[in-house]
């Protein structure tokens, strides 16, 4: 009785914690996870399986009759769940599940005939439980492909394109140990930098904080705006400042001038960039008080320069014009923010924007769009075409364009998307002199990497005046910082990258990363292990005098 106790009450807690937002934000250790909730539900499963094996062991207990009241209850909840549920199961599914039921009878009736060999009946099981779990299996399996969708490995995890990406990254690590970072354009996912094991920019954490996305939301990365942001555009001058030396393409559309070519093969092209800074540079103190905005990522990139180093005005916004839309008209004949009407609802339509290269240099698009269902986008660089992710937004890097370059936008809407909607088209182009300038003067007054590991950063700046540090990393409470090996306060730069005061003089710094409330978490470890080794003698001490009273 005290074991049935235990157990009910074990289910009872978890079905209250499945329930009780504060019960499951604490199972999942302060945090709200995103899109796969109730991550803790396997000791639900677990607790249901020992319950199972308990009775399982016990089961000369039960007569027929014992086994035909479980058996009618079981089919009655499959029953009533077309009622109870908020999303009845498949008529199949019930049908499947009670002929399970009369089979898992039937077979445990089997069990109790005395005259059938053991080995016979753990046949019969494995049987009965092998074909249940086959057809699980397909069941699940068409359920995710129908949800999910399943893509090819082709240029995921297999292919030509990605042994020369896997075997590029490795000639760059052997021939290169300094701190960098690099990407592989376009992505496959989010976490391209775990597929293929190198140090990037791109994440997907469920355990990552959100400030730190929002900021990298803003200076243009693509982001879920809660625990991720991916490499899928970005300008010559976030790559700088983020340290990205190396950037591996699979199809070489764009035209890079300030890239140097350093390996090309049928399938991919590799870049380096010269200007790629260290993890840490020093700005103004006053930078710290400097924060990013959305809906404008050049704007946000000017302004952080600017703070960091003086130079402004890196990006320049380029004139926009009406192109000749295809069932589609713009209200009004207004630029960057475009409200429109389709006019055949059942046909797809393309809106049409020419934007106009005065002057050579690089060209730089920022899209946003408001729930429209678009079919996709490119532009076209004379007789060129540059292809972009339409249906996030992002920066898109078209390329250096030459002056008087005819650069056309072209957005396509599917039959079903709305009659209509509007949409937001920022066009920059980016002043290379001043770029080179700005970054210049921040290597200048940058940290110089002495080691690295992991978790670990050491390096050496000196600092003509009372400054700020900034580093290019992630903001996050576990980082400690010593300078000249006397504890530093970190701070959070916007929120978003991790910075700290630093004084006059030449100094070295170093950075160790240990997670937060580790040494919370080791000691709650501790303390169980100790727990159940105590509680294992006790038993093993309480089970040996239970014997020993009964062979008395």
């Amino acid at each position: 009785m005290k074991e049935k106790f235990l157990y009910l009450s074990i289910l009872f807690i978890l079905f209250i914690s499945f329930n009780t937002d504060t019960l499951n934000f604490l199972w999942h250790g302060g945090h709200f996870p995103n899109q796969l909730p109730y991550r803790y539900s396997f000791l639900y499963v677990f607790v249901i399986l020992s319950l199972a094996y308990t009775a399982f062991t016990k089961l000369k207990e039960y007569d027929g009759v014992n086994i035909g009241i479980v058996s009618s209850i079981a089919s009655g909840i499959v029953i009533l769940s077309q009622k109870l549920l908020k999303e009845p199961p498949k008529h199949y599914i019930l049908y499947v599940s009670i002929v399970f039921i009369v089979i898992y009878a039937a077979a445990l009736t089997v069990d109790r005939r005395s005259f059938i060999k053991p080995e016979k009946k753990a046949l019969v099981f494995l049987i009965v439980v092998g074909v249940e779990i086959l057809l699980n299996t397909i069941v699940t399996i068409g359920i995710i492909d129908s949800t999910e969708y399943y893509s090819s490995r082709e240029g995921y995890s297999n292919g030509k394109a990605v042994s020369d990406i896997r075997k590029q990254i490795k000639e760059l690590k052997s021939s290169d140990k300094s701190f960098y970072r690099m990407e592989v354009f376009p992505p496959k996912t989010t976490n391209d930098p775990f597929l293929y094991n190198y140090p990037g920019v791109s994440i997907f954490s469920s355990t990552i904080p959100k400030k730190p996305v929002r900021l990298m939301e803003n200076l243009g990365f693509h982001s879920n705006s809660i625990n991720s942001y991916k490499y899928e555009g970005s300008t010559v001058l976030l790559d700088s400042l983020l340290g990205v030396k190396y950037f591996i393409t699979r199809n070489d559309s764009t035209d890079e001038r300030l890239y140097r070519v350093i390996n090309a093969t049928d399938e991919i092209v590799t870049y380096e960039n010269p200007y790629a800074l260290s993890p840490g540079f020093i700005a103004p103190v006053e930078a710290e008080h400097w924060s990013s905005y959305g809906g404008n990522p050049f704007n946000t990139q000017n302004t952080l320069v600017n703070e960091i180093c003086g130079v402004s005005d890196i990006f320049v916004p380029l004139k926009q014009k009406h192109g000749q839309n295809k069932n589609l008209t713009f209200d009004g004949t207004g630029t960057n923010y475009y409200a429109f009407k389709r006019g055949d609802k059942d046909s797809k339509s393309t809106a049409r924007i020419i934007i106009e290269v005065e002057e050579s240099g690089y060209v730089y698009l920022y899209l946003s769009l408001t729930g429209n269902m678009v079919d996709n986008g490119f532009v076209m660089v004379n007789d060129k075409k540059v292809e972009f992710n339409a249906r996030r937004s992002t920066v898109a890097n078209i390329g250096y364009c030459e002056a008087g370059d005819k650069v056309q936008f072209e957005l396509s809407f599917k039959e079903s998307a709305p009659e209509s909607g509007n949409f937001k088209l920022l066009s920059y182009t980016m002043d290379i002199e001043k770029f080179k300038e700005a970054m210049s003067l921040i290597k200048e007054n940058s940290m110089k990497v002495t080691t690295f590991t992991d978790n670990r950063i050491s390096g050496t700046v000196t600092a003509k005046e009372d400054s700020l540090m900034i580093m290019t990393i992630p903001f996050d409470p576990g980082w400690r910082v010593k300078i000249d090996g006397n504890r530093a306060e970190t701070k959070a730069l916007d929120e978003g990258f991790l910075c700290f005061d630093l004084p006059a003089g030449e100094h070295n710094i170093e950075l160790v990363f240990i997670p937060n409330k580790m040494d919370v978490g080791l000691i709650i470890s501790l303390v169980s292990i100790v727990a159940l080794i105590l509680l294992y003698l006790y038993n093993r001490k309480h089970r040996d005098r239970m014997q020993l009273k009964h062979s008395l």
